[in-house]
């Protein structure tokens, strides 16, 4: 029978599947790609945990028993490709995970689908940090055979995340999007928000940062430049001396709010195996970028830096 409206409300859908966070898709992702299997997943040697919020990255391995191995990054959190061939040479591994940690694109990720392509494993980005990042004019999250991606840390949300399947051949069902409860707000916000200004407004805040930022003594810039097509989540910034808990709480005095992430490494990655993880997690501080912040609020950022840097050297000398 002709109908007179369409009444096939799956006929013309998109891989693309909301949760209630990056966690929740992850961890059904892992759940379809891992039941039953007894090879591992290849994961960064830096993820963080909190008491409060425990790993958004490794509770859903450790809720599906997932065996892993970690690849060694750099200081800047590129991946090291070398150390990923070797590992993948093993056979030992199914799938691997990148991370676009705080909007920035991994370093060759060209590269890095040949490896997954040659020893025939299943390549998984992590967008939480990148919602709308790109890389050569194509969306981060498109690259590899399953993204998922966090709403909340973007907009002001409760919750919200989703995956996007882009090799249908690999296994993942749909996700339930009733039993997944997500707040009626989120989905909300999530269609009305702007996002060509936020993402504006992110890339403005960073850039007035590096202008301000250069030639304070006591810190580096992780990332000196803001590449085209990148909307960063925060400004990170790697800590000297030591300083970067002092440094911490000094803001938080002038109120300036920051964060560490991360300031802990899950207990699973050991530190004698990856010390320069471990150095980095001592010494990261992130600082705000998103849209609530104005360029005034950036400068005063900066200012409250500079002073703290000053006062903390004075106590230092004393």
């Amino acid at each position: 029978m002709i109908t007179k409206e369409a009444e096939n409300i799956h006929g013309n859908l998109k891989n693309f599947y909301l949760s209630n966070a990056a966690r929740s898709s992850f961890s059904h992702i892992l759940s379809c790609l891992f039941e039953n299997e007894d090879r591992k997943i290849l994961m960064p040697a830096y993820i963080g945990e909190t008491n409060k919020e425990g790993s958004g990255v490794f509770d859903p391995v450790r809720k599906n028993g997932v065996k892993h191995d970690f690849y060694k990054v750099r200081e800047d959190l590129s991946a090291d490709i070398e150390n990923i061939e070797e590992l993948l040479k093993s056979g030992d591994f199914k799938a691997l995970l990148i991370i676009h940690y705080f909007g920035f694109v991994q370093n060759d990720l060209k590269r890095i689908i040949e490896l997954c392509d040659k020893y025939k494993v299943i390549f998984i980005e992590d967008c939480a940090h990148a919602f709308h990042s790109k890389f050569e004019g194509k969306n981060i999250g498109d690259w590899g055979d399953v993204a998922f991606f966090s709403i909340h840390k973007t907009i002001a949300t409760p919750d919200g995340g989703f995956f996007r399947l882009n090799n249908d051949k690999i296994g993942i069902k749909p996700l339930d999007f009733v039993k997944e409860k997500i707040e009626p707000i989120t989905l909300d916000v999530y269609i009305r928000s702007d996002y060509e200004d936020i993402n504006n407004k992110r890339i403005n805040n960073y850039k007035h940062y590096l202008n301000l930022i250069q030639g304070i003594k006591g810190f580096k810039i992780m990332y000196p430049v803001l590449p085209d097509g990148i909307i960063p989540l925060n400004f990170p910034i790697i800590v000297e001396n030591g300083l970067r808990e002092k440094l911490y709480f000094k803001l938080i005095e002038k109120g300036v709010i920051t964060c560490a992430l991360y300031y802990r490494m899950i207990q699973e990655l050991n530190e004698e195996k990856f010390p320069e993880s471990y150095k980095l997690a001592s010494s990261i501080l992130n600082l705000p970028t998103h849209q609530d912040t104005t360029l005034e609020d950036v400068e005063v950022v900066v200012q409250a830096i500079k002073s703290s840097f000053e006062e903390l050297l004075i106590d230092l000398n004393q």
